[in-house]
């Protein structure tokens, strides 16, 4: 068997009622290596064993903790255990991503000289500073608290379409198509909030995300909630609408993403709610 260390990426501390916890990705399946390997695992291609993979602070080093793995629908395979103080350390220390430990039970050599994996056993994951499946940077930061805000539906409310636009828009209560993982940003998508959540009662839509120490994430404490909303962002191949007037009826609306924002456009919206807090996440 073949033991080989790859490394992929996405690997954060976050607050839970019983503690911080590590979440991190383990490997995406399907996804090629792009620190100089020429390497893919095949979808479905890795298992672990029955007690967890085994987190490490280093390479060569005994388990910390055990986690059991999750396969993700877009191929990522996901853990989540609870932070130990070493762990903390490790990733605050720029150990921001996760290596994978695996032997090869299975694999074949595309044409074009692609080692592809078609099954892999993953013993254990080791946190390290420099990726070869760079997946994504991760970082250790507070959770400054949560903001949540209201969204009416079955009304006209003050709508940024464009100045050539129209005045108002109108969510049709039974046209409106949520995804579990629509994800939440302040102001514009380069500035992204954490994990959001969303809520339909009485024609209302109750948005909430999570606020970390980012920059935006402190301005967002700094300035507070005057004025500040939060507006669904239509998936336009999904979303259909007419226009009666100066309003907008969205007959189906897809939201793709909620932008909170300042604004003096805030006919309809309820302001936000800030929560403040400190805690590791």
């Amino acid at each position: 068997m073949d033991a080989r260390r790859l490394v992929t990426g996405a690997a954060e501390i976050r607050a839970a009622e019983d503690g911080p916890h590590l979440h991190g990705v383990l490997i995406q399946e399907g996804r090629a290596a792009s620190g100089g390997r020429r390497e893919v695992f095949a979808p479905g291609s890795v298992e672990w064993p029955s007690t967890g993979v085994g987190i490490l602070t280093a390479h060569r080093t005994a388990p910390e903790v055990r986690a059991m793995p999750s396969r993700r629908s877009d191929g990522r395979i996901m853990v989540r255990t609870p932070a130990t103080e070493a762990i903390r350390e490790a990733v605050e220390g720029g150990r921001r991503f996760m290596s994978v430990e695996f032997h090869a039970l299975r694999e074949r050599t595309t044409r074009g000289g692609v080692r592809e994996v078609l099954r892999a056993f993953v013993p254990d994951a080791a946190l390290v500073a420099n990726p070869e499946y760079d997946t994504t940077a991760a970082e250790v930061r507070r959770r400054l608290g949560g903001v949540k805000a209201r969204v009416p539906t079955g009304k006209a409310v003050d709508c940024r379409c464009g100045p050539a636009a129209c005045e108002t828009a109108t969510i049709d209560p039974g046209g409106l198509e949520i995804p579990d993982d629509a994800p939440a940003f302040l102001g514009d998508f380069k500035q992204p909030l954490a994990a959001a959540t969303s809520e339909v009662r009485d024609g209302v839509v109750t948005v909430a995300a999570e606020v970390r120490d980012t920059s935006w994430g402190r301005d967002l404490v700094e300035a507070g909630t005057d004025h500040l909303i939060v507006r669904p962002y239509p998936d336009p191949m999904k979303s259909e609408w007419e226009v009666r007037g100066t309003d907008r009826l969205f007959t189906r609306l897809s939201v793709a993403a909620w932008i909170f924002s300042w604004t003096d456009q805030t006919g309809g919206f309820e302001e936000a709610e800030l929560e403040r807090r400190r805690l590791w996440l």
